[in-house]
Protein backbone atom coordinates (compact mmCIF):
# COMPACT_ATOMS: atom_id res chain seq x y z
CA UNK A 1 0.00 0.00 0.00
CA UNK A 2 1.40 3.40 -0.98
CA UNK A 3 0.92 6.64 0.98
CA UNK A 4 1.29 10.18 -0.30
CA UNK A 5 4.09 12.40 0.96
CA UNK A 6 1.52 14.78 2.39
CA UNK A 7 -0.15 11.99 4.35
CA UNK A 8 3.16 10.75 5.73
CA UNK A 9 4.07 14.31 6.66
CA UNK A 10 0.83 14.68 8.57
CA UNK A 11 1.46 11.41 10.42
CA UNK A 12 4.98 12.54 11.32
CA UNK A 13 3.82 15.96 12.50
CA UNK A 14 1.06 14.48 14.62
CA UNK A 15 3.37 11.86 16.14
CA UNK A 16 5.98 14.49 16.96
CA UNK A 17 3.44 16.72 18.64
CA UNK A 18 1.99 13.87 20.73
CA UNK A 19 5.45 12.67 21.75
CA UNK A 20 6.48 16.13 22.90
CA UNK A 21 3.35 16.55 24.96
CA UNK A 22 3.63 13.10 26.55
CA UNK A 23 7.22 13.76 27.59
CA UNK A 24 6.38 17.23 28.89
CA UNK A 25 8.84 18.81 26.48
CA UNK A 26 8.79 22.25 24.89
CA UNK A 27 7.23 21.72 21.45
CA UNK A 28 7.57 25.34 20.32
CA UNK A 29 10.71 24.74 18.19
CA UNK A 30 8.76 22.20 16.14
CA UNK A 31 5.52 24.14 15.73
CA UNK A 32 6.52 25.77 12.45
CA UNK A 33 7.46 22.49 10.81
CA UNK A 34 4.36 20.76 12.13
CA UNK A 35 2.06 23.50 10.90
CA UNK A 36 3.73 23.49 7.49
CA UNK A 37 3.29 19.75 7.10
CA UNK A 38 -0.31 19.89 8.29
CA UNK A 39 -0.99 22.71 5.85
CA UNK A 40 0.45 20.73 2.96
CA UNK A 41 -1.67 17.74 3.88
CA UNK A 42 -4.84 19.80 4.10
CA UNK A 43 -4.49 20.91 0.49
CA UNK A 44 -5.13 17.32 -0.55
CA UNK A 45 -8.83 18.02 0.10
CA UNK A 46 -8.92 20.43 -2.85
CA UNK A 47 -10.40 19.06 -6.05
CA UNK A 48 -8.59 21.36 -8.46
CA UNK A 49 -8.49 24.89 -9.77
CA UNK A 50 -10.58 27.05 -12.07
CA UNK A 51 -10.36 30.54 -13.54
CA UNK A 52 -12.57 33.60 -13.19
CA UNK A 53 -12.50 36.79 -15.21
CA UNK A 54 -14.47 39.98 -15.71
CA UNK A 55 -16.21 40.13 -19.07
CA UNK A 56 -14.94 42.57 -21.66
CA UNK A 57 -18.52 42.86 -22.89
CA UNK A 58 -20.73 45.15 -20.81
CA UNK A 59 -24.50 45.01 -20.53
CA UNK A 60 -27.51 46.55 -18.89
CA UNK A 61 -29.64 44.44 -16.59
CA UNK A 62 -31.79 43.61 -19.63
CA UNK A 63 -29.57 40.78 -20.80
CA UNK A 64 -32.37 38.47 -21.98
CA UNK A 65 -31.94 36.13 -19.02
CA UNK A 66 -29.03 34.33 -17.39
CA UNK A 67 -28.61 31.99 -20.36
CA UNK A 68 -27.63 34.99 -22.45
CA UNK A 69 -25.34 36.12 -19.63
CA UNK A 70 -23.64 32.73 -19.86
CA UNK A 71 -23.37 33.26 -23.60
CA UNK A 72 -21.61 36.59 -23.08
CA UNK A 73 -19.09 34.88 -20.81
CA UNK A 74 -18.45 32.03 -23.23
CA UNK A 75 -17.98 34.38 -26.17
CA UNK A 76 -15.55 36.56 -24.22
CA UNK A 77 -13.63 33.48 -23.04
CA UNK A 78 -13.30 32.22 -26.60
CA UNK A 79 -12.24 35.66 -27.83
CA UNK A 80 -9.55 35.86 -25.16
CA UNK A 81 -8.21 32.39 -25.91
CA UNK A 82 -9.51 30.72 -22.75
CA UNK A 83 -10.50 27.09 -23.20
CA UNK A 84 -13.36 25.44 -21.37
CA UNK A 85 -16.94 26.34 -20.52
CA UNK A 86 -17.74 29.58 -18.73
CA UNK A 87 -20.89 30.80 -17.00
CA UNK A 88 -21.88 34.05 -15.32
CA UNK A 89 -21.70 34.31 -11.53
CA UNK A 90 -25.17 35.79 -11.21
CA UNK A 91 -28.15 34.72 -9.13
CA UNK A 92 -31.70 34.64 -10.40
CA UNK A 93 -34.73 34.08 -8.21
CA UNK A 94 -37.43 34.37 -10.87
CA UNK A 95 -38.00 31.92 -13.73
CA UNK A 96 -34.83 29.99 -14.54
CA UNK A 97 -33.29 29.76 -11.09
CA UNK A 98 -29.62 30.10 -10.27
CA UNK A 99 -28.94 30.12 -6.57
CA UNK A 100 -25.81 30.24 -4.44
CA UNK A 101 -27.43 29.88 -1.03
CA UNK A 102 -30.84 29.84 0.64
CA UNK A 103 -29.44 30.75 4.04
CA UNK A 104 -26.73 33.28 4.76
CA UNK A 105 -23.23 32.04 3.89
CA UNK A 106 -24.11 28.33 4.01
CA UNK A 107 -24.41 27.21 0.38
CA UNK A 108 -27.63 25.29 1.02
CA UNK A 109 -30.24 24.83 -1.70
CA UNK A 110 -27.90 25.60 -4.59
CA UNK A 111 -29.38 25.48 -8.08
CA UNK A 112 -27.34 25.67 -11.29
CA UNK A 113 -24.58 27.27 -9.21
CA UNK A 114 -21.35 28.10 -11.03
CA UNK A 115 -18.73 27.56 -8.31
CA UNK A 116 -17.33 24.18 -7.32
CA UNK A 117 -16.62 22.97 -3.81
CA UNK A 118 -13.03 22.80 -2.52
CA UNK A 119 -11.57 24.58 -5.53
CA UNK A 120 -8.95 27.30 -5.94
CA UNK A 121 -10.12 30.14 -8.19
CA UNK A 122 -7.56 32.15 -10.14
CA UNK A 123 -7.76 35.21 -12.33
CA UNK A 124 -7.44 34.47 -16.03
CA UNK A 125 -3.65 34.84 -15.74
CA UNK A 126 -3.67 31.46 -13.99
CA UNK A 127 -1.34 32.64 -11.21
CA UNK A 128 -3.23 35.21 -9.11
CA UNK A 129 -5.43 33.45 -6.56
CA UNK A 130 -8.79 35.12 -5.97
CA UNK A 131 -10.10 32.77 -3.30
CA UNK A 132 -10.75 29.15 -2.44
CA UNK A 133 -14.14 27.57 -1.94
CA UNK A 134 -14.96 25.27 0.93
CA UNK A 135 -17.37 22.35 0.91
CA UNK A 136 -20.20 24.91 0.53
CA UNK A 137 -18.99 25.98 -2.94
CA UNK A 138 -18.78 29.62 -1.87
CA UNK A 139 -15.68 31.79 -2.08
CA UNK A 140 -13.97 32.49 1.23
CA UNK A 141 -14.35 36.18 2.11
CA UNK A 142 -12.32 38.32 2.45
CA UNK A 143 -10.90 37.29 -0.89
CA UNK A 144 -7.17 36.73 -1.17
CA UNK A 145 -7.14 39.06 -4.18
CA UNK A 146 -9.90 40.99 -5.90
CA UNK A 147 -11.64 39.43 -8.88
CA UNK A 148 -9.97 41.98 -11.14
CA UNK A 149 -7.08 44.42 -10.89
CA UNK A 150 -9.32 46.99 -12.54
CA UNK A 151 -12.37 48.81 -11.23
CA UNK A 152 -16.02 48.35 -12.04
CA UNK A 153 -19.32 46.83 -11.04
CA UNK A 154 -20.90 43.61 -12.25
CA UNK A 155 -24.42 42.23 -12.13
CA UNK A 156 -24.52 39.70 -9.28
CA UNK A 157 -28.17 39.38 -8.23
CA UNK A 158 -27.01 38.49 -4.72
CA UNK A 159 -26.92 39.89 -1.24
CA UNK A 160 -23.55 40.19 0.49
CA UNK A 161 -24.20 36.85 2.25
CA UNK A 162 -24.66 34.91 -1.02
CA UNK A 163 -28.45 34.70 -0.74
CA UNK A 164 -30.46 35.74 -3.78
CA UNK A 165 -31.30 39.43 -3.81
CA UNK A 166 -34.72 40.91 -4.47
CA UNK A 167 -33.41 43.08 -7.30
CA UNK A 168 -32.96 41.00 -10.45
CA UNK A 169 -34.46 43.17 -13.19
CA UNK A 170 -37.61 41.06 -13.42
CA UNK A 171 -41.23 42.04 -13.94
CA UNK A 172 -43.69 40.40 -11.56
CA UNK A 173 -43.65 36.66 -12.34
CA UNK A 174 -41.41 37.12 -15.37
CA UNK A 175 -37.93 35.80 -16.07
CA UNK A 176 -35.15 37.57 -14.19
CA UNK A 177 -32.72 39.81 -16.03
CA UNK A 178 -35.14 40.39 -18.89
CA UNK A 179 -37.62 43.12 -17.90
CA UNK A 180 -37.46 46.19 -20.12
CA UNK A 181 -40.76 47.84 -19.23
CA UNK A 182 -41.34 51.26 -17.75
CA UNK A 183 -39.92 51.59 -14.25
CA UNK A 184 -38.04 48.34 -14.69
CA UNK A 185 -36.53 48.43 -11.23
CA UNK A 186 -33.06 47.65 -9.98
CA UNK A 187 -30.45 44.91 -10.04
CA UNK A 188 -27.95 43.94 -7.35
CA UNK A 189 -24.32 44.52 -8.26
CA UNK A 190 -20.90 43.63 -6.85
CA UNK A 191 -17.54 45.40 -7.02
CA UNK A 192 -14.83 43.59 -9.00
CA UNK A 193 -12.05 45.50 -7.20
CA UNK A 194 -13.23 44.62 -3.67
CA UNK A 195 -11.99 41.84 -1.42
CA UNK A 196 -14.70 42.29 1.23
CA UNK A 197 -18.34 41.21 0.93
CA UNK A 198 -18.71 44.16 -1.47
CA UNK A 199 -17.26 41.75 -4.04
CA UNK A 200 -20.58 39.92 -3.85
CA UNK A 201 -22.93 42.84 -3.36
CA UNK A 202 -22.23 46.51 -2.86
CA UNK A 203 -25.48 48.20 -3.95
CA UNK A 204 -28.31 48.01 -6.45
CA UNK A 205 -28.61 50.14 -9.56
CA UNK A 206 -31.27 50.80 -12.17
CA UNK A 207 -31.61 47.94 -14.63
CA UNK A 208 -31.19 50.39 -17.48
CA UNK A 209 -27.67 51.22 -16.29
CA UNK A 210 -25.16 50.43 -19.00
CA UNK A 211 -21.46 49.68 -18.81
CA UNK A 212 -21.69 46.94 -16.17
CA UNK A 213 -19.78 43.70 -16.43
CA UNK A 214 -20.38 40.03 -15.70
CA UNK A 215 -18.06 37.83 -13.66
CA UNK A 216 -17.37 34.71 -15.68
CA UNK A 217 -16.43 31.40 -14.05
CA UNK A 218 -14.82 28.34 -15.61
CA UNK A 219 -16.92 25.21 -15.14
Amino acid sequence: MKFSAAFMGLVFATSLSIACQQEGLNCAPYDGACNLLIGIASTQNLTGSRRMFVSTTTTTGFMSGIANGDGICQTDANTNGLSGTYKAMIANGVGTLRRASLSANTGDGQLDWVLRANTVYYRSDGSTIISTTGSNALLSVPLQNSISSGAGQYWSGMNADWTTGVDSCADSGAEGWTFVGAGAGNGDVGDVSATSTAAIRTTSVACSTGGLFLVCVEQ
